[in-house]
């Protein structure tokens, strides 16, 4: 599954934008040049004419060769002058030439009906970009996941040390992001709020986008609000494409903030099925949640929390709101 449609549209979008802007600067660079120096306006004149006079020779049967060989030697030398009388007036040669981003596929994005490579960095940037807008992502990275905001002593006698515990969380999220394949296992990531479930999960889908793979990340409560929307409302576009579908056959899909949304009939059943479904296609999903298992049943149902506990491979994630400490933190620094 590659990219969200809107994401090739929009890159298409923008290539066209660019390369009609160049090719409007040359055009009138060259407008320019032409004015000041007349001779240049009768060269491209002369070229022109010997184009149509060299297919006319070729058609008519006549001595080709000998013919075509003139109008060769007359366009070299009307180039040459060109070039000189260019070098001469000491301009630039990119002056009077269209600007390309990818001179490969001269930014049209494919070479031989195959995606440049151009295209496929575009494509990525942009992807990353709209991931940025969604969310803060930006800032979400393995590197930038600290452990110091996790204490080294367990609070209780029979738990685990928080900052063991998210050591080892880290540890898997990094070998699960280095190995992801549109056949890795489904993550539920469960916790206290601003424990960094989020920061985990966008760090990994910042990993799969750079292979080329579709994303998306979205909290419940959004993507609920776009299902119900396109159901209600009947869109869909003339070939058929709709966010349900995207959403139940991306290569990664990211539920945040699991048990938020405003619980009713149709939310309920959006969720359980989007779930269901990409588990039936074998499509990987993590969920982050603030909810137990226990909670999660009581809101939705037993039938989704067994879906759930058949298929996700579950991580606790311990420790205090990293939210309030860094605030905590800055107002000290503040204050001294």
């Amino acid at each position: 599954m590659g990219y969200h449609r809107e994401i090739y549209e929009t890159v298409h979008r923008n290539l066209e934008l660019f390369k009609k802007k160049e090719e409007a600067k040359a055009k009138k660079n060259n407008e320019i040049f032409s004015k000041r120096f007349p001779r240049v306006k009768e060269i491209e004149t002369q070229l022109s004419k010997i184009a149509v006079s060299a297919t006319r020779a070729a058609i008519s049967g006549s001595d080709v060769k000998k013919e075509l060989q003139n109008f060769k030697e007359k366009s070299l030398q009307l180039q040459e002058e060109l070039e000189n009388l260019k070098r001469n007036v000491n301009i630039s040669p990119d002056f009077l030439k269209v600007k390309r981003n990818c001179y490969a596929c001269e930014d049209t994005g494919y070479i031989d009906g195959k995606m440049c490579l151009c295209m496929k960095e575009l494509l990525k940037k942009e992807a990353y970009n709209r991931l940025n807008r969604l969310s803060p992502a930006f800032f979400c990275s393995f590197d930038s996941f600290d452990l110091k905001y996790y204490r080294e002593l367990p609070e209780n006698s029979d738990e685990p040390s928080p900052r063991r515990r998210m050591s080892k969380i880290l540890s898997f999220c990094k070998k699960y992001a280095k190995e992801f394949s549109k056949n890795s296992k489904n993550l539920l990531f469960q916790g206290a709020t601003g424990l960094g479930k989020t920061h985990l999960s966008l760090a990994i889908a910042k990993e799969v986008l750079q292979r080329e793979l579709g994303v998306i990340y979205g909290s419940v409560e959004n993507i609920v609000e776009k299902l119900e929307t396109e159901k209600f409302s009947n869109l869909s576009d003339k070939d058929g494409y709709n966010n349900s579908r995207h959403i139940k056959n991306c290569d990664l899909l990211i539920l945040d903030d699991l048990g938020v949304e405003f619980s009713n009939s149709f939310s309920n059943f959006a969720v359980y099925n989007v779930i269901d479904c990409r588990i039936m296609l074998g499509k990987p999903t993590i969920i982050n949640t603030n909810l137990s298992l226990e909670e999660l049943e009581r809101r939705y149902s037993e039938r989704l929390v067994s879906r759930i506990m058949g298929h996700y491979v579950k991580a606790d994630f311990l420790g205090e709101d990293i939210r309030q400490q860094k605030g905590h933190f800055n107002f000290k620094n503040h204050a001294n």
